[in-house]
């Protein structure tokens, strides 16, 4: 069983030293990556990628309110229940967007600083 550990450990401690050297680096990593290494940047990104998911959200919830609606059939509870998460879809994407709004505007004024 030891001996069967044996290559894994190698390979663990060899890279474990690569590690150790100056590639850890943030300065580094980011030449070896060709990534931009600033944290406004990285915040940038995870705000776009919560703003597709809001997005992809909200596009589900109105297409769910759609069916919904469609296949009431007449009965005003199915259709008053499907109005109101229409409502919902869009108020929640109108407040979104106005936050993204706010942000992008502050945040374009304080890197002007």
């Amino acid at each position: 069983m030891v001996a069967l550990l044996m290559p894994v450990l190698g390979v663990v401690a060899a890279q474990a030293l690569v590690l150790s050297n100056s590639a850890t680096k943030l300065e580094d990593v980011g030449k070896l990556t060709k990534m931009e290494k600033s944290l406004s940047f990285g915040i940038g990104n995870v705000g776009n990628m919560v703003l597709a998911l809001v997005g992809t959200i909200f596009f589900g919830l109105t297409v769910y309110a759609g069916i919904r609606w469609m296949t009431a059939q007449g009965n005003d509870e199915h259709i008053k229940k499907a109005q109101n998460t229409l409502i919902a879809a869009v108020v929640g994407l109108i407040i979104t967007m106005m936050a993204y709004a706010i942000t992008a505007f502050v945040t374009s004024r304080v890197g002007a600083l």
